[in-house]
């Protein structure tokens, strides 16, 4: 959605958002129904064969997993390919860079959801807990998955005129789109080979997590092979470009000079000294200073507060004639004494 929001087709988001709103809840469902099934099982890695048990929830995950890579005809096909040409139509300096980024990332999404499918339900069965019966979900669970798998079929065949169909005005008083971002006529005219090329990674990365989960556990030596590989691999990004390195001696050096600036010598240096507390308690300490001049006597503390109003309004009509300007210096004199 966000990838469709950058190229400005803001319907198409929507057409996607939409599409995507059903396949997706239909493989969390799929998942919570297994999760049930396992006793709040959630590793994969201990599952396995439930192909045989719960093959309804398998036909429901296999019909979300196909619609999520957008395989042809199924709801995320009609928005998902649809993105990835209007990517590659933009005719911008990084077009084509954009549109492989997008077939890259439907192949990815290709391998994890097969590698789901296999570990899941087609695998020999690695389940561990002893005296667990698992059988296929209550109707309550049922139903809304043999709904949701309906329209994770023809949802995205059904709408996709209304939400980006030539000709269409559905959204004209809602959402503004340039002329220069609409781009549908030439998606309709590219090159056939373009257009398929993610259908074709899509297809390259369910064999390959075949060959990855399913094959290696038949060829000892392919699964020796793939080990190896596997190995070096997780040796080369082990440091993972040495980022953890430069992000705790560097980062984390340069994050501690600002704490020791801003914190210690800003917020409780300066302005624990002179900001609003500082002054607080410096008036204060004045204030309690002032107190050795006052006497315990009523009569004399009357005799002073008496006095100096009687100075203040004597430098109030001072202000009236020569234009004196410490009026106010006096009352907070005052008022410093008093208290």
């Amino acid at each position: 959605m966000f990838f469709c929001s950058g190229l400005s087709n803001y319907n198409l988001t929507l057409f996607h958002l939409f599409n995507h709103a059903f396949f997706k809840a239909l493989l969390f469902l799929g998942a919570g129904s297994i999760i049930s099934a396992l006793l709040d099982e959630q590793d994969y890695r201990r599952m396995g064969g439930l192909i045989y048990k719960m093959p309804f929830t398998f036909l429901s995950i296999f019909i979300g997993s196909m619609a999520i890579i957008g395989f042809p005809f199924l709801t995320g096909f009609y928005s998902k390919d649809f993105i990835l040409e209007s990517a590659i139509t933009s005719y911008c300096i990084d077009s084509i860079f954009i549109y492989f980024l997008g077939v890259f990332s439907a192949f990815f999404t290709a391998i994890y959801s097969f590698r789901l499918i296999f570990f899941v339900f087609l695998v020999k069965t690695n389940i561990y807990k002893e005296n667990i019966h698992i059988d296929e979900s209550n109707k309550n669970i049922v139903i809304p998955l043999f709904l949701l798998s309906i329209m994770s079929i023809i949802i995205g065949y059904l709408f996709s005129d209304l939400f980006i169909g030539i000709g269409n005005n559905y959204f004209n008083s809602s959402i503004y789109i340039s002329f220069i971002h609409f781009n549908y006529i030439d998606i309709e005219f590219l090159n056939p080979l373009i257009k398929n090329i993610p259908f074709f990674l899509t297809l390259f990365g369910i064999l390959l997590t075949y060959f990855i989960i399913i094959y290696k556990n038949k060829n000892k030596k392919y699964f020796l092979f793939l080990f190896f590989i596997k190995k070096n691999v997780y040796t080369f990004f082990f440091n993972a470009a040495f980022f953890n390195f430069f992000y705790n001696k560097i980062l984390v050096f340069l994050i501690k000079i600002f704490y020791v600036i801003n914190i210690k010598y800003i917020e409780k240096g300066f302005l624990e000294l002179y900001g609003p507390v500082g002054l607080y308690l410096k008036f204060r300490n004045f204030s309690y200073q002032s107190r050795i001049f006052s006497s315990n006597y009523i009569y004399i503390t009357l005799f002073f507060i008496f006095t100096l109003l009687i100075f203040i309004l004597f430098i109030i009509y001072l202000n009236y004639i020569i234009n004196l300007k410490l009026l106010y210096v006096l009352i907070f004199l005052y008022y410093i004494i008093i208290i």
